[in-house]
């Protein structure tokens, strides 16, 4: 199927869409924006030359976009989208999906990374407004943890898709690499007292920052929760491909605008900790996008090689990692080089 025969299909399906919830919205144009693990989220402008953001799951009651519409409800805040309408509708199968309303911008990946550095005090402001909205329960360790659930290779992974696996690499090393390196992650979560607690986006990436020309807005909250700072910012380092020099520059910034003191030992402790994690989650995406997905997502596959790339330097500090470089990078190599690792 050719670009603009899947353009037309989205728009179909869209406008259906819209119709079937009772919505009085007229589909202009329709784009996909990104495909999560859990939904996809398209971009949608109508009639009125309105931005709107439709998220659809092919699960009935999906947790994730739950979780989504009760952050947006709650958030209330001009530097996120606004909530519109959610609930599970019958397409054949019953789905969830999500409506909201969003600001005329773009990806920080689309624009360009470097806007997330250019810009980074107006960024750090409207993340301290983010910030400010109104506090959640959830917990960050509870986040941290259903994360780590979520890369469990054996958990997720049918017996044919093992197998697939094991024809190119070696699975029983592999799975026991994602549950060491998650165990070490987990071990090492710094523990915090309630006072401490701030407000986190909790999966800040150049996916979940838009750019507006003159405002940043954030978007995929799910993750939202109370936690450290820290977290953030550690992430959006590791996922924008941000150096060691700028991550120094950035910090004392970050932290003045957060409200957290600059406290290195704590931060280094985070630090040592999500590497671990995001060495997991890349091994793990990785391995669904190839052989959960099929390969259809190619995007998501560059994603995730592009996210390792930047961070390699980094990852070899971690002695797991160094001990294994040479398996991990073939075993993200295969199914493109085609020789077993």
């Amino acid at each position: 199927m050719g670009t603009d025969d899947r353009l037309k299909d989205d728009e179909r399906f869209i406008a259906e869409l819209f119709k079937k919830i009772d919505i009085n919205i007229s589909p202009q144009q329709v784009r996909l924006l990104i495909c999560h693990n859990d939904y996809d989220d398209y971009e949608v402008r109508d009639d009125q030359g309105r931005f709107l953001r439709v998220k659809i799951s092919f699960e009935k009651d999906s947790p994730f976009l739950k979780r989504e519409s009760n952050n947006l409800k709650s958030a209330q805040s001009p530097v996120c989208g606004y909530w519109l309408a959610s609930g599970n509708v019958k397409f054949g199968d019953d789905f969830s999906y999500l409506l909201c309303g969003f600001r005329p911008s773009e990806t920080a990946r689309e624009i360009g990374r470097s806007v997330l550095f250019s810009e980074h005090e107006t960024l750090f402001d409207c993340y301290r407004e983010f910030q400010q909205t109104k506090p959640i329960k959830r917990h960050y360790k509870t986040v941290f943890k259903q994360d780590i659930d979520q890369g469990n290779l054996k958990k997720v992974l049918s017996k044919e898709e093992k197998e697939r696996v094991e024809a190119y690499t070696d699975y029983n090393t592999l799975q026991s690499l994602v549950l060491e390196f998650s165990k070490q992650a987990l071990n090492s979560l710094p523990e915090i007292s309630p006072e401490s607690r701030k407000k986190c986006h909790g999966k800040l990436s150049p996916d979940s920052i838009f750019w507006g020309g003159d405002n940043f807005y954030f978007d995929t909250l799910y993750n939202n929760s109370m936690g450290h700072p820290f977290v953030d910012f550690i992430e959006l380092m590791l996922e924008s491909g941000f150096s060691r020099d700028h991550e120094k520059h950035l910090l004392p910034v970050f932290c003045e605008y957060a409200g957290v003191e600059l406290d290195m030992r704590l931060y280094l402790k985070f630090y040592n900790c999500l590497m671990r994690k995001k060495i997991a989650d890349l091994i793990s995406a990785y391995i669904y996008e190839v052989y959960l997905f099929n390969s259809y997502r190619v995007n998501r596959i560059l994603d995730v090689a592009d996210t390792f790339s930047h961070c390699y330097e980094r990852f070899r500090s971690v002695p797991l990692f160094e001990e294994n470089r040479e398996f991990v990078l073939k075993t993200l190599t295969e199914p493109i080089l085609g020789v077993k690792a």
